[in-house]
């Protein structure tokens, strides 16, 4: 039997599931493009060593705010589970 607590569980279930599947996506869209642009500036011959160095920062960056946003949506997620979790007092 479906209890109002266990209806609310699925549904975070579900968004959570959705959210890291979106999030992943991304991050292996943006894998790629990185792979992409790191073989252009490699094989360009104009202002290479500056430029990896600022395409390296940015690939850093860009990895440590994915990063940060995955955690902070995990217990978000861990968050709304335990206050909707069956048997908890209201």
């Amino acid at each position: 039997m479906f209890t109002p607590e266990r209806i609310a569980t699925e549904m975070i279930n579900f968004y959570k599931t959705a959210t890291f599947n979106a999030c992943n996506s991304m991050a292996l869209f943006q894998e790629q493009a990185e792979k992409i642009y790191t073989t252009m500036v490699e094989q360009g011959l104009n202002a290479q060593k500056e430029g990896m160095k600022l395409w390296q920062g940015c690939l850093e960056n860009n990895k440590k705010t994915r990063d940060e946003f995955n955690k902070m949506m995990g217990e978000s997620f861990d968050r709304a589970q335990e206050f909707f979790a069956p048997g908890k007092a209201a």
